[in-house]
């Protein structure tokens, strides 16, 4: 919504930050080393974030949990950008 914003980074955390306070109101750990998790694109679908990372995966976060609900490998190589345009999701 517009009281918040969510952003990925080279830390390996998608963080979500409410604009009015400036501070950070959820954090989401996508891996404990390692360049190939950091996130470098993201998505907000309502009660969901979807991060992609240098992995080549996507991940799907539960907003009210900070919890990874799924996983999607399949890229040979890096995905490092993420879109969705009339319902279909690009990346």
């Amino acid at each position: 919504d517009s009281k918040m914003i969510a952003t990925g980074s080279s830390d390996r955390t998608v963080k979500v930050w409410d604009v009015g306070t400036k501070k950070v109101v959820k954090s989401f750990v996508a891996g404990t080393k390692g360049h190939e998790f950091f996130q470098v694109g993201l998505i907000w679908l309502e009660k969901y974030l979807m991060s992609v990372s240098l992995n080549g995966s996507l991940t799907f976060w539960d907003f009210e949990s900070e919890k990874a609900t799924k996983r999607l490998c399949g890229h040979s190589a890096r995905i490092t950008d993420i879109t969705l345009s009339d319902g279909v999701l690009y990346s």
